[in-house]
């Protein structure tokens, strides 16, 4: 019984394993899409000479908004794979715009904030040096809320 305790325990750490390499795989096609979308709205300030003390944030509010729900479409096909009723997609939609708030407009902004206003660091790298608190955060977020089984 222990033995097959363990292999169970293991299978599923393999599956999670695997759910994280797709994720993180998702996560870079997602971050692309995202970072487009910031430096987007960054160079559109400046090409239209708009004077914004926070258009960091603004960019980051709008690259969330547009990139979490390409981040739920491949995630659903691709990482959490399962069939759902169209009402449980709604469901999920929801979820993952609450978790990916929690981290990525909340905590993201904060610690964008703390790195570009704190400690002078580019909006355009900080952009990337939040990325290692919210990725696992997001990750987990969805496994074990939004497309929980």
């Amino acid at each position: 019984m222990a033995v097959l305790g363990f292999m169970h325990i293991r299978s599923i750490s393999e599956n999670t394993l695997r759910q994280f390499v797709r994720f993180g795989m998702v996560g870079v096609t997602n971050t692309l899409v995202s970072y487009a979308i910031y430096v987007a709205v960054l160079q559109g300030f400046r090409i239209a000479g708009v004077q914004c003390a926070y258009d960091y944030i603004v960019a980051s509010v709008t690259a969330f908004v547009l990139s979490v729900l390409w981040s739920y479409m491949l995630n659903s096909a691709f990482v959490f794979k399962k069939q759902r009723s169209f009402l449980t997609v709604l469901s999920e939609i929801a979820k993952s715009y609450i978790s990916y708030g929690l981290s990525g407009l909340v905590i993201a902004n904060l610690i964008l904030y703390a790195l570009v206003d704190g400690l002078g660091i580019s909006a355009y790298l900080s952009f990337f040096l939040v990325l290692v608190v919210t990725v696992p955060m997001n990750f987990i977020l969805n496994k074990f809320w939004t497309f929980k089984a």
